[in-house]
Formats: structure tokens, C-alpha cells, sequence
């Protein structure tokens, strides 16, 4: 996290998708996919969803 936090590492090429709140059980179907899926994300912002 600290990798992360200061910029060093950018882990937006390894999320597949981002799903809202309202829709976590298929946000953890995806992420239970591993054919599908490297790392799936749960977005507190409705509007930024990108599935």
C-alpha cells in the first residue's frame, strides 16, 4: 500500500472492472473468476462504474 500510495506502483492496469456498492455480489462473482478477471473493485461513487 505504501508502493502505491506514493505513486511508485499503479495498480489501475491490473483492475478488470469496478463495479458500485449496490452491486457487490456480482463484483464477487467476477473477481471469483479467474478466467475472467485479474482484480475487481468496489466503487463507493454510483456514477464511476466501468463493469
Amino acid at each position: 500500500m505504501g508502493l502505491i500510495g506514493t505513486g511508485a506502483i499503479d495498480p489501475r492496469p491490473i483492475i478488470t472492472a469496478t463495479f458500485p456498492m449496490s452491486d457487490a455480489e456480482t463484483a464477487f462473482r467476477t473477481a471469483a473468476d479467474r478466467a475472467r478477471s485479474v482484480k475487481v473493485q468496489l466503487s463507493f461513487a454510483e456514477e464511476e462504474t466501468q463493469s
